[in-house]
């Protein structure tokens, strides 16, 4: 129960965070930045749950393991999400 309530908040968290990120092509206007500190006190969360199960070396371990991989694949995911936006923009290509 502890381990995935400590999923559920890395990925919040993780999700906020980068919703919060210029960059992001999930929403047309990024998060204000107020939300960030939100997906932090979720990462923290999950930190304590993670410790609830586990000694301190490994949960920190898996902790941050966690955290890392969703971080590299959350950006992925909006190219899922969103629609590709190069729909009719080869019109004037020869084939």
């Amino acid at each position: 129960m502890w381990q995935l309530l400590a999923l559920l908040f890395i990925f919040f968290g993780v999700f906020i965070v980068y919703s919060t990120n210029k960059n992001q092509n999930l929403f047309r206007k990024p998060l204000t930045k107020k939300w960030r500190t939100l997906g932090y006190l979720c990462w923290l969360l999950s930190l304590v749950s993670c410790l609830q199960t586990q000694v301190l070396a490994a949960a920190l371990f898996t902790w941050l393991f966690v955290l890392l991989t969703t971080l590299a694949c959350i950006p992925f995911l909006s190219l899922m999400i969103t629609p590709n936006k190069n729909n009719g923009s080869n019109k004037g290509a020869s084939s």
